[in-house]
């Protein structure tokens, strides 16, 4: 039999005796033996349910198992070379960049590379200065950046079906980030003998202000009797508890603090995503750039005004 590599697009659906909740991935590999390929491609999708060392959520009798499949002759895979940057990166406007990727010559058209634009918005309390722009392939992760990495055990077999679901992602994904590289200035290390000058100079003055001063209600009163002491009873018929602890009022034990005002922090990090469709996308790569200010205006030719 003869064999020739390709694409092969699938897709499972998958229904259960226990509820009518169904299951369903789609696949895209690329082999140069699809019989092999596919077999432990299926079986990968099917096993979650039927191994019970995988499965602890719930019973799952498989009740029918519907797949489809494409044969493409290409083999649709790109890998990522380039980032290209159009026009300026500012503060509150959406920045264009254009990727660009190497495909397969199988899947090349006219021009060997492949391009992809991509509208990225910059929050307008984005750090200014020098930045970077990277793209990588979802696939160099391997799993779907977008959902939980280490989520609870599900108590259901329609939440181990959410879960498996939401673990999926398209092999064509491509994360696109912008992240600052200013760095925080390091406030500059004091010396010993500064901080033991401003910890005695900050001693001294506390010291000095909770000195009591003598003053009239210094005086023992007119009866004779003095204000009790630490632990004693106040003159009366007052009573300690029988447990010994003494009763603090509810509203003795709040404490009023100021509530803080939010301030605005400004943003090191925003991104985006996009999807080549069809093709399994590899590799990453990242340039920098400048972010401007807001107010910066993009240079514009002189206008001679003079008469």
């Amino acid at each position: 039999m003869e064999v020739s590599p390709g694409t092969i697009e699938g897709n499972v659906v998958i229904s259960f005796k226990e509820t009518d909740n169904v299951y369903t991935e789609s696949f895209r590999t690329i082999t140069p033996d699809p019989f092999e390929s596919i077999l432990a491609r299926i079986s990968g999708i099917i096993e979650p349910f039927t191994n019970n060392l995988i499965n602890g959520a719930g019973r799952a009798t498989i009740d029918e198992v519907n797949i489809s499949m494409i044969d493409i002759p290409y083999i649709l895979h790109a890998e990522i070379t380039d980032i290209h940057v159009v026009g300026e990166v500012k503060q509150g406007e959406v920045a264009t960049f254009v990727l660009e990727m190497l495909p397969h010559w199988t899947a090349a058209g006219r021009s060997r590379s492949m391009y992809r634009e991509v509208k990225l918005p910059i929050p307008e309390n984005f750090v200014t200065g020098p930045a970077v722009i990277s793209m990588a392939a979802a696939t160099e992760y391997g799993f779907n950046p977008f959902s939980a990495r280490f989520p609870p055990s599900p108590a259901s077999l329609n939440g181990f079906i959410k879960q498996l679901k939401d673990a999926q992602f398209d092999r064509g994904l491509v994360l696109v980030t912008l992240a600052t590289l200013a760095e925080e200035q390091m406030p500059e290390e004091a010396s010993i003998e500064d901080l033991l000058e401003d910890f005695f100079a900050q001693f001294l003055d506390t010291l000095l202000e909770n000195l009591p001063v003598p003053g009239e209600e210094d005086l023992p009163p007119d009866n004779g009797e003095l204000s009790p002491g630490d632990g004693e009873l106040p003159p009366g018929d007052a009573e300690l508890p029988d447990d010994g602890e003494i009763v603090v009022e509810e509203s003795e034990m709040i404490i009023e603090e100021p509530m803080m005002e939010e301030i605005p922090s400004d943003t090191p990090i925003t991104g985006t995503a996009l999807i080549v469709q069809r093709f399994i996308v590899t590799g990453d790569t990242d340039v920098k750039v400048e972010v401007l200010p807001a107010d910066v205006e993009l240079d514009a030719d002189a206008e001679d005004t003079t008469e």
